[in-house]
């Protein structure tokens, strides 16, 4: 089975207040059988870690 990964779901391994089992569960399959990303995927996350940085989300040391 091929996943597809999207950022609203990667954003959620980084960020505390996102955290869920499901997300976890779902990072540990993707480590054993990969998974593909859009072609705008690094910008996206790097759009919303930096939105989560700027709200005092995430520690800029953890970016």
């Amino acid at each position: 089975m091929s996943l597809v990964l999207d950022v609203s779901v990667a954003a959620k391994w980084f960020l505390r207040d996102e955290k869920d089992d499901g997300a976890g569960a779902l990072l540990a399959q993707i480590a054993s059988v990969g998974a593909y990303v859009p072609a705008l995927f690094r910008w996206e996350i790097q759009s919303v870690l930096l939105g989560a940085e700027r709200a005092n989300r995430i520690d800029p040391n953890d970016l």
